[in-house]
């Protein structure tokens, strides 16, 4: 599927980042899409006494009421957008934070202050990694892009596999646990 920012040709995405709501963020929808136009336009709503807090509600319903809307007749129109929604700097939780609507000439400001949080974290992380698996990491030194990027996903995927095996593991762990 191709996803089109503000409902212009020139901007293509092909990253959906479905927030634990079923939101997607206004740069990953679709804006020909009646189900996707007004989605984000639901993230982060105040529901309780000026408080944004996530809308419980689920995700199929939210796609109804964007569609509903966009039959209507209403349409987002950028050049008329005052406001902008910012996820929190360290992505979107259901326990965590909001994240936060500002006028569109602060969300600027505060993408930039968000994306250096996440540099940041990442670097620590980074780091983390390299204390825990300095062999593999030295391993990756010394490639090319394109070969550290063909390794990382291999990685991830072994990583995944023993992932799936502990949590099969668990599974039988608690299957015996029932039956005593």
């Amino acid at each position: 599927m191709r996803l089109v920012c503000a409902g212009t040709e020139s901007e293509s995405f092909t990253r959906r980042t479905e927030m634990p709501t079923g939101l997607l963020l206004q740069h990953e929808c679709d804006m020909n899409n009646p189900e996707e136009h007004f989605l984000w336009s639901y993230v982060a709503l105040e529901l309780t006494h000026g408080h944004s807090v996530p809308l419980l509600t689920k995700p199929e319903i939210l796609r109804k009421w964007s569609a509903r809307q966009y039959k209507a007749g209403y349409r987002h129109n950028p050049d008329l957008q005052e406001i902008e929604y910012v996820p929190p700097a360290m992505g979107h939780s259901p326990f965590g934070p909001t994240g936060t609507w500002v006028d569109t000439a602060k969300a600027v400001e505060l993408k930039a202050k968000n994306e250096a949080i996440q540099a940041e974290q990442l670097a620590a992380m980074r780091k983390q990694v390299a204390e825990m698996m300095p062999d593999v990491v030295g391993r990756l030194e010394g490639l090319s892009d394109e070969e550290r990027a063909a390794a990382a996903e291999d990685l991830k995927k072994q990583l995944q596999d023993q992932m799936k095996k502990l949590a099969d593991a668990l599974t039988v762990l608690d299957a015996d646990g029932k039956k005593e």
